[in-house]
């Protein structure tokens, strides 16, 4: 297979499949190649195969059918009609906006974040986690990383009340563009169930965004939990 002899199989795996979803040889909605039938191709274990698809099924870009085999997910797209943030979209809906913040800090770079973000493996990013809620009542849980070295002192500013997009516009002069998000379903059970459903489990809505500047660099990588039973999301589709 193509690729560097020096980047791990699983790697190597994660990027055929990828390339093979973008080409459209694996359409969305369909089934990749089994396990075994990757083991042979790439001359590896079935346990390298397995680290490759949970990778691509925690990102979102494939879902398991037990039984079945592995999936490309079937819902992706450009989200360039609501880039406005949370705070203003529930602003203009009449709810007040409120966010709780979960942690926020500063932490080295995952292979998939670096990927994602286009940055390189540990490079410090911006990891802030909050509860978004509309008139208090919880609509979702959201992981977002941003790199640091586009963002200096970010930590400064407390966003459990001011909205990240208007303060990486006014403070930094970035803005989000355009973003692409892949969003599927998952059961969430524990503290995150209690938080959207206020239950020990649920299916949530869950969304992985990619943020991307006026130049096309990827500024915002979000993973994102969304209470499917209080919202909706409108896809509008242009010819």
């Amino acid at each position: 297979m193509e690729g560097s002899s020096q980047m791990p199989i699983y790697k190597k795996i994660i990027d055929y499949i990828e390339k093979c979803i973008k080409n459209g040889v694996y359409i969305r909605g369909g089934a990749i190649p089994s396990e075994q039938e990757l083991c042979e191709m790439f001359q590896c274990s079935r346990m390298t195969v397995r680290k490759a698809l949970d990778e691509l099924v925690s990102t979102g870009i494939l879902f398991k059918a037990q039984g079945k085999g592995a999936f490309v997910s079937t819902i992706e797209y450009d989200r360039l009609y609501s880039l406005k943030g949370f705070t203003q979209i529930m602003k203009e809906q009449g709810y007040e906006a409120s966010s709780e913040v979960l942690s926020f800090e500063q932490v080295p770079a995952s292979d998939e974040i670096a990927r994602k973000l286009r940055i390189i493996e540990g490079d410090m990013v911006y990891s802030l986690a909050r509860i978004r809620k509309a008139s208090g009542v919880a609509l979702s849980i959201e992981q977002v990383y941003l790199p640091a070295i586009e963002l200096p002192d970010l930590e400064k500013y407390e966003f459990s009340t001011c909205s990240l997009y208007e303060t990486m516009e006014r403070e930094y002069g970035l803005r989000i563009e355009r973003a692409v998000q892949t969003i599927n379903t998952v059961e969430v059970t524990g503290e995150q169930a209690q938080i959207l459903f206020q239950k020990d489990q649920g299916v949530a809505l869950r969304s992985f965004s990619i943020g991307y500047d006026k130049n096309s660099k990827p500024i915002e990588y979000e993973i994102a939990l969304y209470n499917g039973y209080k919202y909706s999301i409108d896809v509008i589709i242009n010819n």
